[in-house]
């Protein structure tokens, strides 16, 4: 299973000290059949991560969590954006 981790701090809208704290998290990335059945239409606000890796959002929060990064995870879990989180290609690495 193909999984992702972040490598670089992404860009976006959070404040800094929350996207610094993706780096070094590990993600699994979600299945082919996974996106056919509820494909990302919502997926963060501007386009800075566009054209990037789609993660749902439910693993990147328990990634959060399983690397003790509770805080971080709770910021996450506050917002209504749908159901999918997308990384920029440059700042993550597929790893296995």
């Amino acid at each position: 299973m193909a999984k992702l981790k972040i490598v670089r701090t992404p860009p976006g809208f959070a404040p800094e000290y929350i996207r610094r704290a993706w780096v070094g998290i590990v993600i699994r990335l979600p299945s082919v059949e996974e996106l056919k059945q509820d494909p990302p239409t919502n997926v963060g606000i501007g386009n800075q991560n566009s054209g990037g890796y789609d993660v749902l959002r439910t693993d990147a929060i328990e990634a959060l969590k399983a690397a003790k990064k509770f805080e971080v995870a709770e910021y996450w879990q506050g917002f209504v954006i749908g159901k999918f989180l997308r990384f920029k290609r440059d700042v993550c690495e597929i790893v296995e």
